[in-house]
């Protein structure tokens, strides 16, 4: 049996998934708990938990099923107050003017266009919390609706007792994520992390400031430009102000590019001739 786990959104924003037809069955584990007895576990609607945490919670159920939105109902706290849409027409109406605090989404709806259709949903109301229930038949689909901003992936047959907790974990502020999946979603994250840093770092010393003068020097930068426009060597000025020679030589080449100085001579035009002869 394969365990899954609830993460907090602050990491990962994506959720669950439960077995596709044909796969194993999975049990839950919220945050480092394994949930265990899964052969015990009641299978009525009167044995659904009963949390505060989602007294107050909106849910729209979506799907071209009608007895798919009737059994999914049935997980809800107050089933009797969920909205239902059979198309995507309705779910866009209900985004708009509705915002439900979830949303349970049938990846079968008519119209909805997979992961591409939910990331337009997305873009009507980001406060959501959108449970994907479908046939799911390989990891890439689930992580293609994970991307799409999914905060859980389940199978159709998913448990009302599980579809249960994975509605309180997305209510918590948490996702609902199969175990097999944080591999390959952690790995992304730091990808997109890196590619970030690297982005903005090259952009701060890419990105030109033409005629910036010393003045958009910082104080340590209009330091070091002095000691360059007076003719110390890079060697010099790192053993004058205990740095490495390669910091000195970074700072002057952002000393060059801010200030627009053309070389030692530019600098000395800017900073005034020091140099001692």
């Amino acid at each position: 049996m394969t365990a899954e786990v609830s993460v907090p959104t602050s990491r990962i924003d994506a959720l669950t998934a439960a077995p596709a037809e044909g796969r194993p069955r999975h049990g839950v584990a919220s945050a480092e708990r394994a949930i265990a007895g899964a052969a015990q576990r009641p299978a009525a609607a009167a044995a659904l938990p009963q949390r505060k945490s989602r007294l107050a919670a909106t849910v729209l159920v979506a799907s071209g099923s009608a007895a798919s939105r009737a059994r999914w109902k049935r997980a809800v706290l107050e089933p009797d107050s969920a909205a239902e849409a059979d198309g995507i027409g309705v779910v866009r109406e209900a985004l708009s003017a509705r915002q439900p605090a979830v949303l349970l989404l049938d990846a079968a709806l008519p119209g909805l266009g997979g992961p591409a259709g939910l990331s337009a949903l997305r873009q009507l109301s980001q406060d959501v919390r959108v449970i994907v229930l479908g046939g799911f038949g390989s990891d890439r689909e689930e992580l293609a609706f994970v991307r799409a901003g999914a905060r859980a992936c389940c199978d159709t047959a998913i448990s009302l007792v599980l579809l249960a907790r994975a509605i309180e974990a997305v209510l918590r502020g948490e996702v609902w994520i199969r175990r097999a999946l944080t591999g390959s979603l952690v790995t992304e994250l730091a990808a997109l992390e890196a590619a970030t840093g690297a982005a903005i770092a090259n952009r701060q010393c890419s990105t030109p400031v033409p005629g910036g003068g010393a003045a958009s020097l910082t104080a340590r930068e209009r330091q070091i430009a002095s000691l360059l426009a007076r003719g110390d060597s890079n060697q010099a000025i790192a053993h004058q102000l205990s740095i490495s020679e390669r910091t000195v030589t970074a700072h002057a080449s952002r000393i060059f590019r801010k200030s627009g100085a053309v070389g030692r001579a530019g600098l000395a035009q800017l900073f005034g001739d020091q140099r001692t002869g």
